[in-house]
């Protein structure tokens, strides 16, 4: 899944129940161009946006 995919599914979620995500296989040592980490952290930081706009709905 690329990490556009990602971002809508997330956003698609606002109002959902929703409990906590897990970001996994992200290893910066291996990241040479942090292009990995800056995905991971990205998908993060939206959920919490999701997850705050589910709580005001």
């Amino acid at each position: 899944m690329s990490t556009d995919l990602m971002l809508k599914v997330i956003r698609g979620m606002v109002g959902m129940e929703l409990v906590g995500m897990d970001v996994v296989e992200v290893n910066p040592a291996y990241d040479h161009g942090d292009i990995t980490s800056l995905a991971a952290a990205t998908l993060g930081l939206e959920f919490l946006y999701t997850l705050a706009a589910s709580k005001s709905v």
